[in-house]
This record gives C-alpha cells, structure tokens and sequence, in this order.
C-alpha cells in the first residue's frame, strides 16, 4: 500500500519530469562550443538544483523560527498592528472569504490575542485599489465577523508596503511607543526592524509558518519539489527586503551628514 502512494506521489509529481528536463539540457548541451547553449545549459543546472528543497526548506524554518510564539498581549501594550497581505471584495463570497491564506491566519491570530487583552486595538493595515475599500476595511470586517467589537478596531490605510505602513501607523499615533506587530513568520524579522525604525518597541507576534516540521519526519525531502522554488521565493524577497531597508538607512545616515 505505501508502496503504490510513493509511486503515485512519484508520477504525478510535475518537478520530477521538470527535472528529469533539465538533466537531459545539461547532459546534451554542457559541454557545447556555441555559447548560448552553454548558457542554457548553466540555466537548467541552477533550475535543476531549485528544485531541491532540504536546503530552503531549512532555511525557510529557521527565518520562520527567528521570533517565538507570542502567548499574551505584553500588559500595558494597547496596539495589536496587523500587517496586510493582500484581499478581494468579491461580491459572490462571504466576508471571511475576501482574504487569501496569509492573510486569514494573521487575522486569526490578531483576534486570538486581543482575546487575550480586550483592553487593546486591533489595527489593521494597509490601502487597496484606487476607487475601492482599502484592504485595512476588509481585514477590519473580517475582525468583526470574528466577534470584535467596532470600537476596538483601528485602520491605518494609506501604506501600500511594509514602509508605507510603518509610516502610516507613526503618522497616525505619534504619541504610542510600543506595539504588538502581527505578520507572517518569514516575513516578521523585516517588519519588525522597519517598524524599530520609526521609533516603536515591538512585540513579534508570528501568525503564519509556511515549513512545519512533523515529528514523524518528511517522506519525500530529497525528491525535486515545485514548492522548493516557492522557498526560494520567500527567501529572496526577505533577503532583498531587508537590503533594501539597510541600504536606505545608510543613504539616509550619510545624508544627514
């Protein structure tokens, strides 16, 4: 029986034949004189080690893991910010439907602790398309779906990007100085600096894990995966994320100066 899943698993697996592509690139044009097939060769070669995942999977959970769960509100904390990711008012879908997956978990996950903390706002971020609700709207009514109470929500909605939001949010309350941020794992250790940079004590609060180890172990780590390339995704905005902050910061130091 578990014979017959590994190789359904196997042959419905579109990284296997992906992969079974690039080898036959590399082998027929590796070793070519014309240059562009060298190049397309070097190209299958670095697609063809992507699509491995134990490398970024690893890497993925340790960024994921860089801030522990956050069990309770601090006391004396009043703002639970809650970053966008993205919403649809489609008129055909219920209110809990607007939102993607990432977005459903940091909602989840900023009602779990103000649940904890009823004292303390529920800020939700970010703007939407010209013309049309803000995203903040549509995370606010899916709070309220969720049985928070109108007074207890906040929406900051003009940031369009974690920068966008951090500015709106010192914009918006200038005289608070310490927060919970609520946003998905990977995505905390910038969010959490940039939003450091506007002066803020910050609280991270992960909601969302793409990479969840089970204790049982993962049966298929070392077989070609498409959602390795989905890890490398993460990692390089991240990464590129983060150098973009620190590049500014230094332009900005030695402007001042």
């Amino acid at each position: 029986m578990m014979i017959s899943v590994y190789i359904r698993e196997l042959l419905f697996n579109p990284a296997i034949y992906l992969s079974l592509l690039c080898g036959y690139v590399v082998w027929r044009f590796f070793r070519s004189s014309i240059l562009l097939e060298r190049l397309i060769s070097w190209f299958a070669l670095v697609l063809l080690l992507l699509l491995f995942a134990p490398l970024p999977r690893l890497l993925v959970y340790w960024t994921e893991r860089h801030y522990p769960v956050l069990e309770q509100v601090p006391k004396g904390v009043r703002h639970i910010v809650v970053l966008g990711s993205g919403g649809t008012p489609d008129k055909d879908l219920k209110i809990h439907q607007y939102v993607g997956g990432a977005m459903l978990g940091r909602i989840v996950e900023g009602v779990a602790l103000w649940k904890g903390r009823p004292e303390s706002f529920l800020v939700f971020s970010s703007a939407g398309r010209q013309g049309f609700v803000s995203q903040a709207q549509l995370y606010a009514a899916v709070a309220k779906d969720f049985g928070v109470p109108r007074e207890k929500i906040l929406k900051i909605e003009k940031g369009r990007n974690t920068l966008g939001e951090a500015g709106d949010f010192r914009s918006r309350f200038p005289d608070v100085g310490e927060i919970v941020l609520v946003s998905s794992a990977a995505h905390l250790p910038r969010a959490k600096r940039i939003f450091e940079l506007e002066g803020l004590r910050v609280h991270a609060a992960p909601a969302v894990y793409t990479v969840k180890m089970h204790p049982g172990g993962d049966r298929y780590s070392w077989v070609p995966q498409i959602q390795a390339l989905q890890y490398w995704g993460i990692l390089a905005h991240e990464w590129g994320g983060r150098a973009y902050v620190e590049l500014r910061l230094i332009f900005r130091r030695m402007n001042q100066e």
